[in-house]
């Protein structure tokens, strides 16, 4: 490809728009589902009566959401304690909700075992 002055110009542009278009992105998004799907949620005044899980997987993802289709916001290691608010769904497919880093999150709850207290 030979460049010319006209094709110099246009890449310039294109190179331009492509790094405000990026610039625009909001840093942090609210957590949604990847389908699109939003959910309501409750606020809650008190915090409510939590429970201890231990971790019982190597790594454990930690979701802005209860399913797969949530976004990873972090994770949790074996062995590491945690305090359950609540566990929610159906058999086989259970999310405890639990506060990670200050904000609401979820994990699988298979991958937890309960604390003798």
């Amino acid at each position: 490809m030979i460049i010319n002055k006209n094709n110099k110009k246009t890449m310039l542009k294109f190179a331009a728009f492509a790094a405000s278009a990026m610039l625009t992105v909001p840093v942090s998004q609210p957590c949604m589902p990847q389908n699109g799907i939003v959910t309501a949620q409750a606020k809650t005044a008190a915090m409510p009566r939590t429970k201890s899980y231990v971790v019982a997987s190597d790594i454990l993802n930690v979701r802005c959401g209860p399913g797969t289709d949530y976004a990873v916001i972090g994770s949790l290691t074996r062995g590491l304690r945690v305090k359950v608010i609540s566990i929610s769904g159906e058999k086989g497919n259970r999310w405890a909700k639990i506060r990670f880093e200050g904000v609401r999150a979820y994990v699988s709850a298979q991958y937890l075992t309960k604390t003798v207290s």
